[in-house]
């Protein structure tokens, strides 16, 4: 019976806390909607040339020679205007998620404290299963075993 409480509480912490990876994919999802806030994008190019020449009246000869070009653009739609509802469903969910944490950690605290109960309830029994009295062969126990 201990046993069985013991699994049955880890499942119920485990699915709790299992929820909170949904947590980080949902919210990115809304801020991903967020239409006010600005995009950017970079855009590096990097180019190399090289040449080699030989022979020539300042002898051989190599050249190289390297350019980057960076081009960075920002863009918002809807004007840089808020669009509180998309900042209200943030919140709801953010909000959501500290109730669902909150009532797992008050769950958890209780399935610990149920566990400890338990424990302490049957201490005996866990540590004389087969009762007090029976100290095994020749301790002057009951003992059945030939």
């Amino acid at each position: 019976m201990f046993v069985k409480l013991l699994k049955d509480e880890r499942e119920k912490m485990e699915k709790a806390l299992s929820e909170t990876s949904k947590y980080y994919s949902s919210r990115a999802d809304a801020i991903d909607k967020f239409s006010h806030l600005p995009k950017t994008s970079v855009t590096e190019t990097k180019s190399t040339s090289k040449s080699a020449a030989s022979g020539g009246k300042d002898g051989d000869e190599s050249k190289e020679s390297t350019s980057t070009s960076t081009e960075e653009k920002t863009a918002t739609s809807d004007g840089g205007k808020i669009n509180m509802h998309r900042v209200k469903a943030l919140a709801a969910l953010d909000a959501q998620m500290y109730m669902d944490l909150v009532g797992a950690l008050s769950s958890m605290t209780d399935g610990y404290m149920l566990i400890l109960d338990n424990l302490e309830k049957n201490w005996d029994k866990l540590e004389h299963p087969r009762g007090k009295g029976y100290g095994g062969a020749g301790s002057g126990g009951s003992s059945m075993v030939y």
